[in-house]
């Protein structure tokens, strides 16, 4: 009896373990296939160059957009010549003699999907007047409040001159820009971002300029005229502006009344002819808390 209890038992595990044994073979069975990466098309292509002088031999380089694109080796051909006499060597290098404005084409293979290429034109022009941006004439300093950053690029007859600018540390500031308007609230430090597209022709111009935002000082008088000429002697008009820190101290002089003396002003000096008296304004633009500061001396001229 025992010996038939310890078979059916050997039997019942055999029977346990291939009833497992089947289940994991199941399981292994049904094993999800692996995920096909996803394809990241090309979006853009940019930083090639745009504008270069005659008889110049360039590389044709972009910077692909996304940069985890899939594809970014750029084959380059050329698509209109336009009577450039555009020459392409080595897949890569255009050389160009004539003026005009060449179009070339960037083919990513597989750039757009697979099985579609990526293509992107780009106009190159060619002209003695490709001329790259090299700086912009910002001031060391301007004042709190709104300032218009209508500053010269440099050179003048760059072939790009639309600068954006941006706030890249406001410090203390409180610097905002709003079109082309520098709006500030407080003195301090500002660090602008001034951007020309294609301003170096092989790439976007991009500098920073430091400004420093000062208060608005007032001029409270004008000092050192004498109100007394004798003989026929020229008087140089040397004032003293008060205070020494006025944000404006240029003196422009004006007779406002010459009265019988035929006083005349010539480069800061002062002229008379005769006896009598004389009235001359002393102006500074923008020195006054409200637009120009004016003051007025009366000369008595005794020949």
């Amino acid at each position: 009896m025992r010996k038939i209890v310890k078979t059916i038992s050997i039997i019942a595990a055999a029977l346990a373990l291939a009833a497992l044994l089947a289940a994991c073979s199941s399981e292994f069975d049904v094993r999800p296939e692996p995920e096909k990466p996803e394809f990241i098309p090309v979006e853009n292509i940019s930083g090639l160059t745009t504008a270069v002088l005659p008889y110049a031999e360039i590389r044709l380089s972009g910077t692909v957009s996304p940069e985890h694109a899939n594809n970014k080796r750029i084959l380059w051909s050329i698509k209109e010549f336009s009577g450039t006499e555009a020459e392409l060597a080595n897949g890569r290098w255009l050389i160009v003699t004539e003026e005009g404005t060449v179009t070339v084409t960037a083919t990513i293979k597989n750039g757009s999907a697979e099985g579609e290429d990526y293509t992107q034109d780009f106009d190159i022009l060619i002209s003695p007047h490709a001329i790259p941006v090299s700086s912009i004439d910002v001031p060391q300093t301007i004042l709190i409040g709104d300032y218009e950053l209508n500053c010269p690029v440099v050179p003048h007859n760059a072939l790009y001159q639309t600068v954006l600018w941006t706030v890249k540390d406001a410090g203390a500031t409180g610097a905002q820009i709003a079109a082309n308007t520098l709006t500030t609230t407080n003195a301090g430090t500002v660090v602008l971002t001034a951007f020309v597209a294609d301003g170096r022709l092989n790439g976007d111009y991009k500098q920073d300029f430091t400004v420093e935002v000062i208060p608005f000082v007032p001029v409270a008088e004008i000092t050192g005229i004498p109100n007394e000429k004798s003989v026929s002697t020229n008087i140089t008009l040397n004032a003293t502006v008060s205070p020494s820190n006025a944000t404006y101290k240029t003196i422009e002089w004006t007779i406002k009344d010459a009265g019988t003396t035929g006083a005349t002003i010539t480069n800061g000096s002062l002229r008379t002819t005769n006896d009598g008296t004389v009235i001359i304004t002393a102006t500074i633009t923008n020195g006054g808390s409200n637009g120009d500061y004016t003051q007025d001396f009366e000369i008595e001229v005794q020949w």
